[in-house]
């Protein structure tokens, strides 16, 4: 989808874990990046119990291959409200950006955690109106340039093998955190 508002610009890309529009998907994904410009990438993921789901991580490191070394931001979607609280803890916040960002090949400190609206569950086509906190969150985002020669094809072919190897880094992650708190 693309969008353009006040001259900027603004695409929403699919994401890949879907395998019958995963090749559709990184082929959104290769145009919107070969638009020759200033960014702010965004990838979007959701917050389910803690965990970081294997499938977000995998989409990340596929389309940060593909364009090369880039400033990103990460918005955490559906954060429940108490894990969010844990969240402002720093070590525990540290921790788990150490297990979101363990393989990708850039990392970033802009994170930021959207809490559960349940006035939007369930509804479709809802005109949302962000709240002021998430705009600002936007506007402060990094930029990056990217030029489209330098910009590789998603290789959608590797994201079951990738995705395989994200899980056991999040379960060695883990192990070894369980064994330092131990």
């Amino acid at each position: 989808d693309k969008q353009k508002v006040d001259g900027i610009l603004y695409m929403d890309t699919p994401g890949l874990a879907d395998d019958k529009m995963r090749k559709q998907a990184a082929a959104a994904v290769t145009e919107a990046l070969k638009q020759d410009g200033d960014y702010q990438i965004f990838f979007v993921m959701t917050e389910e119990s803690g965990r970081i789901r294997p499938d977000d991580k995998t989409t990340m490191k596929l389309i940060l291959d593909a364009c090369g070394p880039v400033e990103y931001s990460i918005i955490v979607n559906k954060v429940h409200p108490k894990w969010k609280q844990t969240m402002s803890d720093p070590p525990t916040f540290e921790k788990w950006r150490t297990t979101l960002l363990d393989g990708l090949p850039s990392m970033t400190n802009s994170i930021y955690f959207l809490t559960n609206d349940k006035d939007l569950e369930y509804e479709d086509d809802v005109k949302y109106k962000a709240p002021a906190e998430v705009l600002e969150f936007i506007q402060k985002a990094p930029r990056t340039v990217i030029k489209s020669e330098a910009v590789q094809e998603v290789q959608t072919d590797a994201f079951a093998k990738e995705k395989e190897q994200m899980e056991e880094r999040i379960r060695l992650m883990q192990e070894s955190a369980e064994l330092v708190r131990q």
